[in-house]
């Protein structure tokens, strides 16, 4: 006996609401744990020296110019930024990388000056100390590549600023790589939180393949022509989708989307050529959400993705989609028994 089908939801209960974090304050503790994370890789740099002289991680280095080790201690260093900012809420805007991308040059000069520092140089005919610009001029041209056995070669001399410029910039770069990641992630400005994703499925836009003589026109051709059609079609209810979300529909929703959401559908449409891959972004607190679809056309490492127009999705959709459900299965669609 068929189930009555599920009324559209068009209210989402009250949800307890958090006030709003302190921007400013949010900030300044990203700040605070990306210094923080900066000043223990650059010490546990430095020990690791201390403790095998032949090691020597900023300059680590692929292909003769590739600064690897600077960009995993950049990396390291700049965890913080990314790890903070997911934590807090805090959402990193341009101004706030800029402020990240200064403090990674600074911590470098400042990590230089305290290795000098530590090693209280003197001239040996004067006994008088020697000069940080000095001692930075002297190590950068004193740059060279280590031999096999452990020996320096030759000097770089001047070609040593290449290099000092190829560590500062690795390591700026690899301490941007959190916060640009963060950067990326859907934001809810409302709250002040990262949106999560629901990954709801994907929509058939091709045809499976089928082995065909090279030869015969007509069968190419009639092959070609439903890859067509099963792309319209796809893309069309990809776009009814997107209006059933939009209009609060979430009975007309499942309707359109439960004939490809079983399990073995969903293994069937992964195999055809073409498919288009559903995406929820939604904010956990408000469900402000959108609907995005892309076009994957191929696999693997030849796959190709072409992003599809998003499309709001009202709150009472977004909060029934993204329900934790008790069954076996993350299907979106109602269930009989």
């Amino acid at each position: 006996m068929p189930a009555d089908p599920m009324p559209a939801i068009s209210t989402v209960p009250p949800l307890p609401q958090q006030p709003p974090r302190p921007i400013g304050r949010g900030r300044l503790f990203v700040l605070q744990t990306g210094l923080v994370t900066t000043a223990l890789t650059l010490v546990a740099v430095y020990l690791l020296s201390r403790w095998d002289e032949d090691v020597n991680v900023m300059g680590w280095y692929f292909w003769w110019i590739v600064p690897a080790g600077a960009l995993l201690v950049g990396l390291a260093a700049g965890s913080g930024y990314g790890l903070a900012s997911r934590w807090m809420g805090v959402k990193i805007g341009h101004r706030l990388v800029l402020t990240i991308l200064a403090l990674p040059i600074g911590a470098y000069a400042a990590a230089q000056y305290i290795e000098f520092r530590s090693m209280h140089l003197v001239y040996e005919d004067t006994l008088e100390p020697v000069g940080f610009w000095y001692y930075f001029h002297a190590a950068t041209m004193a740059w060279s590549w280590q031999e096999r056995g452990g020996v320096a070669g030759e000097p770089f001399g001047m070609w040593g600023y290449l290099f000092r410029l190829l560590e500062v910039t690795g390591f700026v770069a690899g301490g941007l790589v959190a916060p640009l990641l963060a950067m990326a992630q859907p934001y809810c400005d409302a709250c002040q939180r990262y949106k999560k994703t629901k990954e709801l499925g994907l929509l058939p836009a091709s045809v499976a393949p089928r082995e065909s003589d090279e030869k015969d026109d007509d069968a190419r051709a009639t092959y070609a022509a439903e890859q067509r059609v099963a792309l319209d079609a796809g893309t069309a209810l990809y776009d009814r989708l997107g209006e059933l979300a939009a209009a609060g529909d979430i009975a007309g929703f499942r309707t359109a989307f439960e004939t490809f959401q079983d399990d073995e559908d969903q293994r069937a449409i992964a195999a055809l050529p073409i498919r288009i891959k559903l995406q929820l972004p939604y904010c956990p607190t408000c469900y402000h959400a959108t609907l995005e679809g892309s076009l994957v056309a191929g696999h693997g490492e030849n796959a190709k993705v072409e992003l599809l127009p998003t499309a709001p999705v009202a709150p009472a959709v977004a909060a029934e989609l993204t329900r934790p459900t008790t069954s076996a299965t993350t299907t979106i669609h109602s269930t009989t028994t």
